[in-house]
């Protein structure tokens, strides 16, 4: 470009200093006088600015654009100085003529009009000229009506001329035979019931029957058709579980005197794409398809009244749910699962490919998990008729990248294992309207309004640390569970409040900073952190509750001084400590708290430790010594099972003392043959 400049530059100087015309013969010579030099260049550039003024004889088009203009005077400059290098084609006394096709328009290209060039020169003769795009031309794709045995479909949208697809259609689920016997009522087709030796027949109150798998015989056939009687009386009931974990079933049929679907009775089924619900079933139970990798539709009746929870969860080809017209409980919309009413939303498909989904205005509770395991949902829009997000609503979401919260939303609840956004490893932003009273966001994370709490860290974030605002006072129940981009963490003196769970299952947590001036640190605070490996604890804190530190795997530096009071049940259960010093200040060792420590060789008890409580030291398969203090009153309950190497313990007080120690009988359980070393002699096991 630079030298582009350049060029043009002379050719401005030059134009202003000279002025050539004639007749040319010789390809370039725009100025008519016999040779080819930087003058011809200055002529062409005047040409192509004033054309009428300074007339050519011959093609100007030296570049072979199609066009005459300055580049084709820069290009004639540089071929009078390297003509090697920017050659020119001999001149056409007469053009031979071959036609540019023209190229079609499309409902989004602009297309072009049939052009015409020279074969010798290049010289553009017709110039090709654009044609506007045609734009979509919008049409109904009918719905196809499901029969008795086949699959239909919803109606669509889509692009007569392009056959792109703007809405797409959804399998609906077979009806199903329409039967209380062996001929279908709606098409007339003589049935085959699966036989009864695979059923188990549960004699109910009423009279009816309720029936399940038979778990004596081998499994049940790719399709199964329930009979509708036994014993000459109805089966009225699938019951609880009735078909749970079958992985050959792939279709199953019901008769028309099934009313009740009881809890959990097509969970797990591997290979189950359908179920033909029948016309008078009015309960369907919880969990009734969760874990159905390919179930691929469902038909809720007009008969049905109640629908349990998590009924279609971890079910990621169901794209639909359908809900017959007429049921007055229900209806679906776009496939998705609400409330007769359209307030209440129950259930999005979790094979629902939209990237985004706007939740309809009127819509003012969202169930429990209602977007659970969404598998390809990256944006959400909450409505501004919305006043609670209950716990767990987006958990799972693989591909889930942010949500809008708007102002209208007054509470977010919370649950056990359970957060907003746990397990979205993409989610990196909460957005806040600014109007809301409750809520704000600050870098994509949620705080209250006014800041004190932090409530839920965006858990995608790619940063491997995160700094704690300064004037966050409270950090919430499993605001940071299971971001797992994170590393290394401070927690400032500032935080005075936590909740609870609040690092559950950040994996690559390695390290953790304490600051001086916390006092407790909470319940399941560290909870599986799988890579936890160092914690810095300092003396202000005196106590550490229950599972603070469980399940960390990877743990094996923690610094226990002697202003601790206590250390919870389960805190430090399965670690990979391989000594432990714990000081008397403790005054017990609770339940299960150093269990399941496979590394663990040596631990020394202080002075000042009273009781060693059940399961303390449980499965610590590699324990081989410990150090007890005279202190100690009482051993619990399999304290020291399973710790098959144990040779020594170590009792600082006499023979007398140490039986005189309260020990439940099981205390030793399963433990190695060991000797105990007391002040004046030693026992043996």
């Amino acid at each position: 470009m630079k030298i582009k400049n350049i060029f043009f530059l002379s050719l401005v100087l030059a134009f202003a200093l000279s002025a050539v015309c004639g007749a040319a013969s010789v390809r370039g010579d725009m100025d008519g006088s016999g040779t080819v030099d930087t003058d011809d260049a200055i002529y062409l550039l005047r040409h192509a600015l004033m054309p009428d003024r300074y007339p050519i004889s011959q093609s100007g088009d030296v570049d072979g654009s199609g066009t005459v203009d300055t580049d084709d005077a820069i290009y004639l400059l540089r071929h009078a100085l390297m003509p090697d290098r920017y050659p020119l084609r001999s001149p056409c006394i007469e053009h031979t003529e071959e036609i540019i096709p023209a190229v079609a328009a499309t409902c989004t290209q602009t297309g072009l009009t049939e052009g015409k060039k020279c074969t010798v020169c290049g010289e553009i003769t017709v110039k090709q000229t654009e044609i506007s795009a045609l734009g979509h031309k919008e049409e109904a794709i009918p719905a196809v009506a499901p029969t008795c045995t086949e699959y239909g479909l919803t109606e669509g949208t889509g692009c007569s001329r392009c056959n792109e697809i703007f809405k797409k259609q959804y399998k609906i689920a077979p009806l199903g035979h329409d039967y209380n016997s062996a001929l279908c009522l709606e098409c007339g087709e003589t049935i085959v019931f699966t036989p009864n030796r695979y059923f188990y027949f549960e004699l109910l109150d009423d009279g009816t029957y309720s029936i399940e798998y038979n778990s004596n015989l081998p499994q049940l056939p790719k399709n199964v058709v329930v009979p509708p009687t036994y014993s000459g009386k109805p089966v009225t009931s699938i019951g609880f579980q009735a078909l749970f974990q079958e992985d050959v079933m792939e279709t199953c049929m019901l008769p028309n005197t099934i009313t009740v679907l009881d809890y959990g009775v097509f969970r797990c089924c591997d290979r189950l794409k359908t179920v033909m619900i029948p016309r008078n079933v009015k309960t369907m139970d919880h969990n009734m398809f969760s874990q159905c990798p390919k179930l691929d539709a469902v038909t809720i009746p007009a008969s049905v009244t109640s629908i349990g929870l998590n009924m279609f969860i971890y079910c990621p080809e169901l794209e639909y749910i359908n809900v017959e017209e007429g049921n007055r409980y229900y209806k679906s919309v776009d496939g998705v699962l609400f409330n007769k009413a359209g307030t209440v939303i129950y259930d999005y498909p979790n094979g629902k490919p939209d990237e985004t989904y706007v939740v309809p205005h009127g819509v003012t509770t969202a169930e429990h998990q209602s977007f659970l395991q969404a598998c390809y949902l990256k944006h959400v829009i909450l409505p501004d008729t919305l006043t609670t997000v209950a716990a767990g609503l987006f958990f799972g979401c693989d591909a889930l990248e942010s949500v809008y919260i708007p102002k209208s939303v007054r509470t977010i609840t919370t649950g056990s294992y359970v957060t907003l956004v746990g397990e979205c490893p993409n989610f990196t932003e909460f957005i806040v309207d600014e109007d809301n009273l409750y809520f704000s966001s600050i870098d994509g994370n949620l705080y209250n309004k006014s800041g004190t709490k932090l409530i839920s860290y965006a858990v995608g974030k790619k940063d491997e640390t995160f700094v704690i605002p300064s004037t966050v006072k409270t950090l919430g129940n499993y605001c940071f569970a299971s971001a797992n981009n994170l590393k290394t963490m401070t927690i400032p003196k500032t935080v005075t409040t936590f909740e609870g769970y609040e690092f559950h299952e950040c994996n690559g947590l390695e390290t953790v900073i304490i600051e001086d001036g916390i006092k407790k640190l909470t319940k399941g605070l560290f909870y599986q952190c799988k890579s936890l490996k160092k914690v810095v604890i300092p003396e202000s804190v005196t106590y550490i509750d229950n599972g603070c530190f469980r399940d960390c795997e990877s743990l094996c530096e923690v610094n226990f001084h002697d202003k601790l009071t206590y250390i919870g049940y389960t805190a430090f259960r399965y670690n990979n400590f391989t000594s432990l010093m714990l000081p008397g200040s403790l005054k017990s060792v609770e339940y299960a708290a150093f269990a399941v420590s496979h590394n663990l060789k040596t631990v020394t008890l202080g002075e000042g430790i009273t009781k060693i409580d059940e399961d303390a030291f449980y499965y610590c398969d590699a324990l081989t010594e410990i150090y007890i203090p005279s202190t100690v009153t009482y051993i619990g309950e399999n304290a020291f099972e399973q710790c098959q190497r144990l040779q020594k313990i170590y009792f600082n007080g006499t023979k007398a003392q140490w039986l005189a120690v309260e020990k439940d009988p099981k205390w030793n359980r399963n433990t190695g043959y060991y000797r105990v070393y007391c002040t004046d002699g030693t026992l043996s096991k």
